[in-house]
C-alpha cells in the first residue's frame, strides 16, 4: 500500500500489479488524500516494516491489524466486495465499477457488487413516490 509524495500531490494512486495482473491508476478519494497527508509514517508507505519497506505479505499485515483492532471475521478480500457494493448502491455504473476495481469483465463486477436489503427496499419505495401522477391500475400487456 505504497503512497509516494507524488501520489498525494496528484491524488492518483498507482497499483503496479493488481489482482488481475494489470497496473491500475485510481483516483484517490479526497478524504483519504487528506488523512494520508496528515499521517505520520515510516517512509512513503502507509503499512511498512521497521525499515520503511512495504510488508512482504500484506494479507498477513492486514489480518494482524484487524486482530489488534478487535474486529472479528473481516478479511482483506471482503474490502473488494464492500467497495463494489457501495459504488453500486451509490448509483455508479457497472463499467466504472469494473475499471475502478480492476475486474476484467462485467460478470466479475456482478459477483462482487451486492445490494443491501435496505437499498432494495428504498428502490421499491421510489415506485410509490413516482406513481403519484400516474394511473393506479395495473398495466397489463395485451395478448
Amino acid at each position: 500500500m505504497g503512497r509516494s509524495p507524488r501520489d498525494l500531490e496528484t491524488g492518483v494512486y498507482t497499483i503496479p500489479k493488481s489482482k488481475s495482473g494489470d497496473a491500475l491508476r485510481l483516483p484517490m478519494h479526497s478524504r483519504v488524500k487528506e488523512i494520508l497527508s496528515r499521517l505520520q509514517r515510516n517512509g512513503v508507505y502507509v503499512f511498512a516494516e521497521t525499515d520503511g519497506e512495504p510488508p512482504w505479505d500484506f494479507t498477513h499485515t492486514f489480518a494482524a491489524a484487524v486482530k489488534r483492532a478487535g474486529i472479528h471475521d473481516l478479511h482483506l478480500h471482503d474490502l473488494r466486495h464492500t467497495f463494489a457494493s457501495r459504488l453500486a448502491m451509490a448509483g455508479v455504473d457497472p463499467l466504472t465499477i469494473q475499471q475502478l476495481g480492476g475486474w476484467k469483465t462485467l460478470q466479475m463486477v456482478q459477483r462482487y457488487a451486492h445490494l443491501s436489503p435496505d437499498h432494495k427496499r428504498q428502490a421499491i419505495e421510489r415506485l410509490s413516490a413516482s406513481a403519484t401522477n400516474t394511473v393506479r391500475e395495473p398495466i397489463l400487456a395485451e395478448s
